[in-house]
């Protein structure tokens, strides 16, 4: 996803009869707020500054946390470091991770409050194709206003998992710690094949990586790899330090977001961009995500109206552990010692080949090497998933959030377009998403301003080789609940991202970060799409009403819209207002909406 500023304004939603009767036992209503008019007021984070929890109403505001080049305790917030921790720069400019000065990426995104030994800290993560986290030790004062203490930004070495990539979305684990994901995981297939020519690796979501954080050689590599990059991150704090791993037993592929459910074992986990595949993760031991098995759901269709609506089935890729994983990896492997790889016009299925066309890759014809299972299983995900058969089609899948009262996931998705359709050439691209597919999603229209899919969870679920699941969270069923755009003129929706968002500016569209409000009817939706001004919705699924909460400058995503359940009693909506295009300051800027009362148990 790209990262913008963060919250928009509520304004009410959903095109369908009510998902459920009634609401529980908390109200939670924001008091609309109106879209920008003047050029000043499209530059700022504008918030609601009124919320009514349980009939009792609170003045509520929006609290300026830290922006990226901020100084303090000799470091520069959002400045990244290579391999050795020295400052990086890029032909004498440093490396600022703001999405807007030159270097490659988007800027700050998720960022936690977490706690640790009767301290509060606040860690970011920063989306750039050279990643890095930043933490601070936070105070509130009498009033709730969080602000970072002096003298205690530092900069969270990542060495010793080879180092950070593109940090997108992210939670806090139910055991407190700060979970992230790498997005945009490079092709292993044509890094290999551009390694040894005269340009060296050109891939421009790559080159970065290698090239600043190990100082490598781009036409012959020989500390970095692209296998490296692309996987769900952990940041713990311990002694008001913060300690970093990487989660390679859950597999590499672009996520945007991996969600932990209550149990601690299950996770759900999305990933962004073209003919993406929709995972779950059930670790070994509840709080331990270092071990277990890997999942990729099989979309069964009954309906392509409306978004659609399907079973799930889930399609086992076996289970695999973080240390067998990270010491192949050292190792720097090839894609072509996981697979062999036939000719595309005349795949060689009776031998065991299979023409898949996962994440926009081109189309291949690939068979598993022997004894190569496990490691194409996680290095690979998205193709091993499309060669055991499970949906490769899905189109900007971003954000993930769950209600525990219901015993329901919520997943946004920003474009119901390209492989989503029938098999159908997508108006926008010109172009089949479906040729290798075997087309399980098929869309009866698209809907570029995309939408958000309920997914009804239930225990006692088996693979589909017939073995139990050992989780009471695992999906059985996805329903589109509400779908972005015009609610009185669908044919607006058809025209591409531009024209559904110039025609809706009291919808929501291109959805992307979610959170539920505990306890509520509350889901919070965060935009990044082409809105002049994106924007933070509360959509209440008890009445099916939408209302603008939040706006952000020009230009800017709605990033890490995130609710902190408990913060010294007090509850906060977490924002980031991600690359700007200000007329003043283009920074991206980390605040928190609160504080809110009543919602924290």
């Amino acid at each position: 996803m790209r990262l913008s500023p963060l919250f928009a304004s509520l304004s009410l939603l959903l095109a369908s009869a009510p998902l459920y009767a009634a609401s529980l036992q908390k109200t939670v209503e924001f008091k609309p707020l109106d879209l920008p008019t003047s050029d000043a007021d499209k530059h700022v984070v504008r918030t609601t500054d009124e919320v009514t929890v349980n009939g009792g109403k609170q003045a509520i505001a929006f609290q300026e946390y830290m922006r990226t080049g901020a100084q303090d305790n000799d470091e520069v917030f959002g400045l990244m470091k290579d391999v050795k921790g020295n400052p990086i720069s890029v032909d004498g400019t440093p490396y600022v991770c703001n999405g807007v000065n030159g270097t490659s990426g988007s800027g700050m995104d998720f960022s936690s409050i977490l706690h640790d030994n009767g301290k509060l800290y606040v860690m970011s993560q920063f989306e750039c194709n050279v990643g890095g986290m930043y933490m601070s030790e936070v105070q509130q004062d009498k009033d709730g206003k969080l602000s970072p203490v002096k003298d205690t930004l530092q900069f969270i070495d990542q060495s010793g998992d080879f180092g950070g990539f593109v940090h997108c979305a992210g939670m806090v684990t139910p055991w407190g710690s700060h979970l992230g994901g790498e997005e945009y995981e490079p092709d292993a297939a044509n890094i290999e094949e551009q390694i040894g020519n005269p340009d060296g690796i050109t891939d421009k979501k790559y080159v970065a990586y290698p090239k600043y954080y190990w100082q490598d050689d781009l036409k012959n590599p020989a500390k970095s790899s692209p296998y490296m990059v692309g996987w769900v991150t952990e940041t713990r704090i311990r002694d008001g330090k913060g300690h970093y791993s990487k989660h390679y037993a859950m597999g590499r592929f672009s996520h945007e977001l991996a969600y932990v459910l209550p149990d601690q074992k299950t996770a759900y986990l999305t990933d962004d961009g073209d003919n993406g595949t929709l995972f779950m993760f059930v670790a070994d031991q509840a709080g331990n995500l270092s071990a277990g098995t890997l999942y990729a759901a099989k979309w069964n269709q009954t309906d392509g109206n409306n978004g659609g609506t399907a079973k799930l089935e889930w399609v086992s890729l076996g289970h695999a552990s973080d240390a067998d994983l990270k010491a192949a990896i050292a190792r720097l492997p090839k894609f072509s010692e996981l697979f062999e790889t036939g000719d595309t016009d005349k795949c060689d299925t009776q031998n065991g080949f299979v023409l898949v066309s996962p994440a926009g890759f081109k189309k291949q014809c690939l068979k598993v090497r022997d004894g190569k299972e496990v490691l194409a299983s996680r290095l690979e995900a998205r193709r091993y998933a499309a060669i055991k058969g499970a949906t490769h089609e899905f189109r900007k899948m971003e954000g993930f959030t769950y209600d525990a009262d219901r015993n329901t996931g919520y997943l946004a998705i920003s474009e119901a377009a390209r492989g989503m359709l029938d098999n159908t050439d997508d108006v926008e691209e010109q172009k089949n998403y479906d040729s290798a597919t075997g087309n399980h999603i098929r869309l009866a229209q698209p809907n570029y301003c995309g939408g958000v899919y309920a997914l009804s969870m239930q225990d006692g679920v088996k693979d589909t080789d017939g073995k139990a699941i050992g989780s009471s969270h695992v999906a059985t069923g996805i329903k589109a609940v509400v779908m972005g755009g015009s609610a009185t003129d669908a044919s607006l929706n058809a025209g591409g991202a531009e024209s559904c968002a110039a025609n809706t500016l009291d919808w929501f569209a291109q959805p992307d970060n979610l959170s539920f409000l505990p306890h509520s009817d509350t889901l919070l939706i965060g935009e990044d799409g082409e809105h002049e001004n994106n924007m933070l919705w509360a959509y209440d699924i008890g009445n099916n009403s939408l209302t603008r909460v939040a706006t952000v400058p020009v230009g800017a995503e709605t990033t890490s819209p995130y609710w902190h359940l408990d913060v010294n009693g007090d509850g906060y909506i977490g924002m980031v207002a991600q690359h700007a295009k200000s007329m003043d300051d283009p920074q991206s800027v980390l605040g928190f909406i609160g504080p809110i009362k009543g919602l924290v148990k």
